[in-house]
C-alpha cells in the first residue's frame, strides 16, 4: 500500500482477506465474498478532490460485494476490463452499462473473474447545476435505489478513460485539478442523459427491484442462517418464492445456485473466524461445527477448494 498523495490512494493486495477490502469505496461498507477458488489479487485507487471522490479497482477473482454507499452523495458506477461480467441490484452488466445509485442506497454486486469497476461520488446538486448548464434542464435521477441504464459504449468508456486518465495524472494535475474535475461530471451526466429514457425508466426500476428484493432477502436469510443445515423448501416458502424460480435469479445474480452460495457464505465465515481468533489447531473443528459442517474432512477439502489453502495453514496466517 503506497499513498502518492494527500487525496490520492492506491492498494495493492496480494491475497483474500474480507475486511482489507471493506473500505474499497471511500466512505462505504462493503462486505465481500469470494465465490471461486485462486490466487486472489486486486487493484484498488482513489482520489478526491473538492468537487469529487472517485475510487476504481480490478479484481482477478470473482466476488459478491454487499453494504450501502456513502450518504449524501449520488453513485455512478460503471463495469470496464476485458471479460468484463458482472450483476448489480438486479440487473446483468456489460461495458455499455452505467449505473445510478441514490444517495446511500444498498449494494448488492457480482463482479466477475477480470472485472474492473469505478465509481463517481458527487452531490446530486453538481450533477443537475452541469445538466442545466449543458441541456437547460435537469436530469432524471433515482430517489431511491438504484437504475441501471444501457447507454451506447463510448458514453461508458469515456468516463472511464478521464478517470484512469485523471488517477495516472493526479500528483501532477495540480492547478488543472477543477478542469478534470468538470470533464468527469460532464461525462456522467452525458451517459446518464442518454441511457436515462424516461418511458423505460419506471419498467427499467420495476424489473430490477423485483429480482433484486428476492436476492437480498434470500441472502439475508442464509446468512443468519449459517451453522444450520440448509433447507431450500424452507427458505422458499418464507420468500414466498418456487425453487425454481429462486434458482434462476441465483443463477443470473451470482452464478450459483442457492445452496452453493449457502455453502460459500459457511466457507467464508469460516475463514473470517479463523484468521481472527487463530489461537490453536483444535479451533479448526470447533469453527467448522460452528460454521454449520459435520464431516470435518469434506469442510477442509471444500475449504482448500475455495481459499487454496488449509484450514490449520489460515491459522498460521492469523497468528502471523
Amino acid at each position: 500500500m503506497s499513498a502518492l498523495q494527500a487525496n490520492f490512494q492506491s492498494h495493492q493486495f496480494t491475497d483474500y482477506d474480507a475486511e482489507q477490502l471493506r473500505e474499497v469505496i471511500n466512505g462505504a461498507d462493503m462486505e465481500h465474498t469470494i465465490l471461486a477458488p485462486g490466487t486472489c489479487t486486486a487493484k484498488v485507487q482513489h482520489f478526491q478532490s473538492r468537487q469529487l471522490a472517485v475510487d476504481w479497482g480490478f479484481y482477478n477473482f470473482p466476488v459478491i460485494a454487499r453494504g450501502p454507499f456513502p450518504a449524501g452523495k449520488i453513485s455512478i458506477g460503471v463495469s470496464w476490463g476485458e471479460r468484463a461480467s458482472a450483476w448489480s441490484n438486479g440487473s446483468v452488466l456489460d461495458r455499455a452499462n452505467i449505473q445510478v445509485y441514490a444517495e446511500g442506497s444498498d449494494l448488492l454486486y457480482r463482479a466477475g473473474a477480470g472485472t474492473g469497476w469505478l465509481v463517481v461520488a458527487a452531490d446530486r446538486e453538481q450533477l443537475q447545476h452541469e445538466s442545466l448548464a449543458r441541456l437547460g434542464r435537469e436530469l432524471s435521477l433515482p430517489s431511491t435505489g438504484s437504475w441501471n441504464l444501457s447507454v451506447p459504449h463510448r458514453f461508458a468508456r469515456r468516463v472511464v478513460d478521464l478517470i484512469l486518465t485523471t488517477g495516472r495524472r493526479f500528483d501532477r494535475l495540480r492547478g488543472d485539478q477543477e478542469l478534470a474535475d468538470q470533464s468527469i461530471i460532464a461525462a456522467c451526466v452525458d451517459a446518464i442523459t442518454v441511457g436515462a429514457d424516461d418511458a423505460q425508466l419506471s419498467a427499467i426500476e420495476k424489473r430490477g427491484k423485483h429480482r433484486s428484493d428476492i436476492i437480498r432477502r434470500a441472502d439475508t436469510a442464509m446468512r443468519n442462517l449459517v451453522g444450520t443445515k440448509y433447507s431450500s423448501g424452507q427458505l422458499c416458502r418464507y420468500l414466498g418464492v418456487s425453487e425454481r424460480n429462486l434458482q434462476l435469479h441465483f443463477k443470473e445474480a451470482f452464478g450459483l445456485t442457492p445452496k452453493a452460495w449457502f455453502q460459500c457464505l459457511a466457507l467464508n465465515r469460516a475463514h473470517a473466524e479463523l484468521l481472527e481468533r487463530a489461537a490453536t489447531r483444535s479451533l479448526v473443528t470447533e469453527v467448522a461445527l460452528d460454521c454449520g459442517f459435520e464431516h470435518l474432512g469434506r469442510f477442509a477439502k471444500s475449504y482448500r477448494e475455495l481459499f487454496g489453502r488449509s484450514p490449520s495453514e489460515t491459522i498460521r496466517e492469523g497468528r502471523g
